[in-house]
């Protein structure tokens, strides 16, 4: 109604996608920042917790890449891990043993153009040794793998922003890199939660919000079927703006002449 015209893209989702990859890293960073109050709440109820950033690594067996199965072993490793922290802080603290005793959010990655499997972490604990915590993860692995990094988070954002570095990363330099690293996560969560950070997220609307950017009462969002699928290059020429970066920006964009349309693109 207020003679507005906006498109929307149509994303792969892909996080391996040039184009979309940025995209989905910053919906990401931006859903788990919605923890902090929760964690700040909790850490203040437990005046011995702290959150910290937890990386684990394991030790690269030759050049070939590690198989879906290779991921797997490592996510349940990992799991091991924490589980074994748990019963660490249940027998040091003298409490009953519970997943939630800890809380660890973690992303599995490679780092670019080789093999090396990791993951960067943010971890919701007392204070762990790091001795401690290498020589648990050298027994689980048992493959000669012993490489952990431990330290308090200088702030929530800073350690979430660590823990999900690799999603905002283009890490394949070529179709065949991109390929190699789809098929190791097959079948896995890049992202998960283990613990406390277990099924946290506020749940999400599924509903689409129709509100048109503008403000104004009653001013809704209508498609323009008529136009269809168009590339990212028409709007441009037209001066039709990307409702996304509206909404992001939060700002109004000037009226256009034929009529308050939003376009998919």
């Amino acid at each position: 109604d207020c003679d507005r015209l906006f498109f929307l893209h149509f994303r792969c989702h892909n996080r391996y996608c040039a184009h979309c990859g940025p995209y989905v890293h910053k919906q990401l960073v931006a859903k788990y920042l919605q923890l902090k109050k929760p964690v700040a709440a909790f850490v203040a109820e437990h005046p011995s917790y702290r959150l910290r950033a937890l990386d684990i690594t394991a030790k690269k067996h030759g050049e070939q890449m590690p198989s879906p199965e290779d991921v797997r072993r490592f996510k349940a490793d990992v799991k091991n891990l924490i589980d074994r922290i748990n019963h660490h802080i249940a027998e040091k603290f003298g409490v009953p043993y519970s997943k939630q005793l800890t809380g660890y959010l973690y992303c599995l990655e490679f780092g670019f153009e080789n093999n090396n499997l990791h993951c960067h972490g943010a971890l919701l604990s007392p204070f762990i040794e790091q001795e401690w915590l290498s020589e648990q993860w050298r027994e689980i692995r048992d493959d000669g793998s012993f490489k952990v990094w431990i330290a308090e988070a200088t702030s929530f954002e800073a350690v979430i922003k660590h823990s999900l570095e690799y999603t905002g990363k283009f890490a394949a330099g070529s179709a065949e890199r991109a390929f190699e690293l789809e098929k190791a996560f097959a079948g896995c969560r890049r992202v998960d939660g283990l613990g406390w950070f277990f099924n946290r997220l506020p749940k999400e609307d599924d509903e689409c919000d129709l509100r048109c950017p503008c403000g104004e009462p009653g001013c809704v969002l209508k498609p323009n079927r008529e136009l269809g699928w168009l590339p990212l290059a028409y709007f441009g020429e037209h001066g039709i703006r990307d409702l996304d970066e509206i909404r992001e920006r939060g700002k109004s964009p000037p009226r256009g002449k034929n009529g308050g349309l939003w376009i998919v693109s």
